[in-house]
């Protein structure tokens, strides 16, 4: 059964992308814009003319821009959104006149949570500082702009989905550390998904499969695997070692859900997780 992906992303320079058409695992992927710069937009819309219906495209929501941004990425193509690094907590009033678009618009959005990664990593810390990267750039876009965890706390989505009932929201992550709140989430709000991706760590999947699947899903009233979604959270065209990455994470959640899964009410639901609730949302937003 080919998985729908639901939260990837694209490399600044794709390479290798027909490898993730051919290999069988995926029926469509859906690419993440996680950068505020026209030419990453670009790159998108152009991976999309040249590979059709394979890629659905998630379009950048700017916090400095209005509701006619939004407008603007629906009649370039865009079926959803991705929302990253607010500057204020997502549920602050300001972002309500933006939501309030995409719900008219029909428009689901993808809202990273939980903890997200600095722009100093280890191997960096205690060396010079690099010069800045042409302004504008691809790459320029790729520092990190500071944004407290908390901002983006699944906990904050659940304003939002009250207020908007009609628009789709889907919980990016578990939301380490708060994976209570995304569990929540499910439980009192039908337009809230959660996707499983949990990042490229061993210890934050292990926390997922123990934490969520195993204690939390084992009574059958609480398993909402009608609102769980497929992800891997990977690069898309950044070379075959990361596809065939993809591939394997893949493969494991398929073997995960069918082997481990009888002993849960999920169990008989790998289906519904791995492509058949991001269908149900393909076509209730007209696709």
């Amino acid at each position: 059964m080919p998985a729908i992906s639901v939260h990837e992303h694209l490399a600044t320079e794709p390479q290798d992308i027909p490898f993730l058409i051919e290999c069988g695992e995926f029926e469509q992927i859906w690419l993440q814009c996680h950068r505020p710069l026209p030419e990453y937009e670009e790159l998108h819309l152009k991976v999309r003319k040249e590979f059709g219906s394979f890629f659905e495209l998630f379009g950048y929501l700017d916090w400095t821009r209005g509701p006619d941004n939004i407008a603007r990425l629906k009649d370039r193509g865009f079926f959803g959104l991705k929302a990253i690094r607010p500057p204020l907590p997502y549920d602050h009033e300001s972002w309500f006149v933006l939501y309030e678009k995409a719900a008219e618009l029909r428009m689901p959005i993808l809202f990273h949570t939980g903890v997200i990664g600095g722009s100093v990593r280890r191997e960096a810390r205690g060396k010079p500082i690099p010069p800045p990267k042409a302004p504008g750039s691809i790459a320029e876009g790729t520092r990190t702009r500071h944004c407290p965890a908390t901002n983006m706390s699944p906990a904050a989505l659940q304003p939002i989905a009250a207020t908007f009932p009609h628009l789709t929201i889907i919980n990016g992550h578990p939301g380490f550390p708060w994976l209570e709140e995304a569990w929540e989430n499910l439980y009192y709000y039908d337009n809230i998904y959660v996707d499983i991706s949990s990042g490229h760590s061993l210890p934050c999947l292990e926390q997922w499969l123990f934490r969520f699947f195993g204690s939390q899903c084992q009574n059958p009233a609480l398993a909402f695997t009608d609102k769980l979604l497929f992800a891997t959270d990977g690069e898309v065209g950044k070379g075959r070692s990361m596809h065939e990455w993809l591939v394997r994470v893949t493969r494991f959640w398929r073997e995960f859900l069918a082997l481990v899964g009888p002993g849960h009410r999920w169990g008989a639901d790998t289906g519904k997780v791995l492509v058949e609730n991001a269908r149900l949302i393909l076509k209730e937003h007209g696709r």
